[in-house]
């Protein structure tokens, strides 16, 4: 390292400098394949090699062109954006661990691999670079194999994967389109692999001996590119010499090491056009048999996905996701164990929210020392082992519910495997539960989560008959003391909030599946519909004629201009718009505002004596509006994920203001006070709303749940 500190500074393991530049020029050619394969016998150096990527220019703000070894300090000029690269160990997880893990690290939410695949292919994310090590060591490395496989056929995301040659799950991605960095050593049968250090291309016919066609090597690396970019590059130093570190000599294009400040294109934005594909990669390729292919397709347990398939449009991946302004990330915790990327996980620039709490959502909680032995039945156990080994146990014997542990271990896998507190862990399981559970297990993880923020009041999962599970949720509402919950064919069902029974006959209305409800104060319900259309349906008492005239003129403008999202108070409909607009219909006329850049992804009425008006967007920004009035110039929260639902509701202190994001947070704002919980329940979060007394209910596809502050917090 130099004088000045920097990261960029570092050096790879001697001997492994072409190898090192030969990532580098990878991670910069926007036309090399989306895989690379770090590969080699045991104890080859393969590990450290992809630590040292994964640290490489991580922290530095110069513009080096990327040279390991060149200085860094006193360069001027603008910072260009880099993919994050976010290290996911692999050893010991199961595809469905990993699938998670990596889900989480993308800013999406997944409950299966194939959903994972579904999100990705489907959403707008930005480019990021994946590095697996330990694929080898892994409990399931042929499932994951073929993950990598699908995913680098997506063609928008890169990966580094660390393989072991001759394994099985080495040669399943040897027949993918990949870069192979080869650094030699024996096999896993034992045959020695002669030593070689070599980077080619799989997919791309290697000349018989003796061709006219020359491959220029050296220190080891042959580059099938060298021939056709032969009269692209100069210099004659070998790979890490002086006067030309990080060059090997007549290095291609293909394998230049301009390291970051190269890096291929700038991430998307939410809301551009989706990245175009890798030219010349392999689509996503349907696998007999295997467990993604298809959206959703059941793993050990895991309930299928939405039969509409929605996914959470608009997630991105994020480098440090600011929850606030201000954008306050703690630092990453210690390593659990002495793998290097265990740490590296932890340390890269993706930050994590927590499960819940009233810290920063975007940091990672302090794991639990040690690694202690699991019993799966155990929920205190399960609550202190590490995920990955729990993940691991619970795939492998799904014959064994252990009392309802492992189906609420998969029901809300992905927030149980983030880094957090035993406690945190045991909130999110307790909320997983089902009716059917071990009537022990629900006091044990209450008690192991005593000092968390929030209470569960109640869930009701699939599969839940005392009382029954209501369906899959599309939208919430609070109207006195019923709960308004929507379901995707139409039918609105009146809850009591304070245990979930049914208060009455369910709604009917022709709007097919309902995407926002909005209770207006004569106890009619309003309902957007998927195409953006209003309907209502009616309340026991008779309608103010102010209000039909309003409701009618609302439904007539929505035929022509659908909304996006819906809220109501006293004399006044408030619609969203595709294109980032705000609409407060009322009765001397229409105020409008265009506080987002995107789609409106949902807005919510506050009735205080001075009543206004929060929305959110597929920017990722909640902003505050009095109709006649300019919008707040500052946003009430932002974060690099869209908004898919808000609900607001005043409370003895100031109005409360919930919020559930794309990538499956939840989070309740007392805007006076600036208090602000977190909760993360799993599964993708569809609609959250307020209760009377101040209760969070939040909804998804397999679960319902109320939340209450804890005595402490209240």
């Amino acid at each position: 390292m130099t004088g000045s500190g920097s990261v960029r500074a570092e050096r790879p393991a001697a001997g492994t400098e072409a190898q090192a530049a030969a990532l580098l020029g990878w991670l910069t050619d926007p036309d090399a394949p989306r895989l690379c394969l770090v590969t080699g016998g045991p104890r080859t150096g393969k590990s450290a090699l992809l630590a040292w990527f994964a640290a490489y220019g991580a922290r530095s703000g110069g513009r080096s062109g990327g040279r390991f070894g060149a200085r860094t300090g006193g360069r001027s000029g603008p910072r260009r954006k880099r993919a994050a690269r976010t290290a996911v160990p692999l050893a010991d997880q199961s595809a469905l661990g990993a699938a998670w893990t990596i889900a989480d690290r993308l800013g999406v939410v997944a409950r299966t691999p194939g959903e994972l695949i579904h999100v990705l292919a489907t959403t707008e994310t930005r480019r990021a670079t994946l590095l697996l090590p330990d694929l080898h060591a892994a409990a399931e490395p042929d499932a994951l194999a073929e993950l990598c496989a699908e995913l680098a056929g997506l063609g928008r995301i890169r990966l580094v994967v660390e393989t072991r040659t001759g394994t099985p799950s080495h040669a399943l991605l040897t027949t993918c389109r990949a870069t192979v960095v080869d650094l030699g050593g024996e096999t896993e049968d034992g045959r020695g692999g002669g030593g070689r250090k070599t980077v080619r291309d799989f997919g791309e016919p290697e000349e018989p001996e003796g061709s006219g066609e020359t491959r220029k090597t050296v220190g080891g690396v042959r580059d099938p590119g060298v021939a056709r970019e032969a009269g692209r590059t100069g210099g004659a130093g070998e790979a890490g010499t002086a006067g030309g570190a990080g060059q090997t000599e007549g290095a291609s294009g293909d394998f230049r090491a301009s390291g970051d400040a190269a890096e291929a294109p700038e991430p998307q934005a939410a809301g551009e056009p989706a990245q175009p594909r890798d030219p010349g990669a392999p689509g996503p390729r349907a696998r007999t048999g295997a467990a993604w292919s298809r959206p959703g397709a059941e793993v050990s347990g895991v309930e299928p996905s939405d039969p509409a398939g929605r996914s959470q449009a608009g997630a991105e991946v994020s480098g440090v996701e600011p929850s606030d302004p201000a954008g306050r990330s703690e630092p990453p915790a210690e390593a659990r164990s002495s793998d290097r990327f265990d740490n590296l996980g932890r340390s890269q620039p993706l930050a994590h929210a927590t499960g819940l709490g009233r810290s920063d959502p975007d940091r990672r909680s302090r794991p639990h020392a040690g690694t202690p032995a699991l019993d799966p039945a155990d929920p205190v156990s399960v609550c202190r082992a590490d995920p990955r080994r729990v993940t691991t146990a619970y795939v492998a014997d799904a014959e064994d519910d252990h009392g309802g542990l492992r189906a609420a271990w998969l029901r809300a896998g992905q927030s149980l495997s983030r880094d957090q507190d035993p406690a945190t862990r045991a909130l999110v399981l307790r909320a997983a539960l089902g009716d059917g559970a071990d009537p022990r297990l629900r006091p044990a993880l209450e008690e192991l989560a005593a000092g968390e923020p929030w209470r569960v009041r109640w869930s009701r999962v699939r599969g839940d008959l005392t009382p029954p599970w209501p369906g899959p949720v599309t939208a919430l509402a609070a109207i006195g003391d019923r709960l308004l919950v929507a379901g995707p064919n139409g039918t609105v069902r009146p809850l009591d909030p304070a245990d979930a029974t049914p208060a009455g006959e369910p709604l009917t209305s022709p709007a097919g599946r309902v995407e926002a409800l909005a209770p207006t104060p004569d106890g009619s319900v309003l309902l957007l519909d998927e195409r953006g259309r209003l309907h209502t349906v009616r309340g026991p008492a008779p309608r103010p004629p102010y209000l039909e005239r309003l409701t009618a003129a609302v439904t007539a403008t929505l035929t022509r201009h659908p909304g996006t999202a819906l809220a109501a108070i006293s004399g006044s409909v408030v619609v969203g718009d595709r294109l980032g607009s705000v609409h407060a219909f009322g009765l001397t006329g229409i105020h409008q505002a265009a506080p987002h850049s995107g789609r409106v992804t949902a807005v919510t009425a506050v009735e205080t004596p001075a009543p206004f008006l929060c929305s959110g967007g597929l920017d990722g920004t909640v902003r505050r509006w009095v109709p006649g009035q300019d919008p707040h110039p500052e946003p009430i929260a932002e974060r690099r994920t869209p908004v898919v639902a808000l609900a607001a509701s005043p409370t003895s202190q100031g109005p409360a203001l919930a919020i559930a994001w794309a990538d499956g947070l939840v989070e309740l704002r007392l805007l006076e006070a600036e208090d602000r919980l977190f909760f993360r329940p799993g599964p993708p979060v569809r609609a959250v709303t307020l209760s009377e007394d101040g209760g969070v209910v939040v909804g998804m596809d397999e679960a319902l749940i109320r939340l209450d502050r804890a005595p402490h917090e209240a």
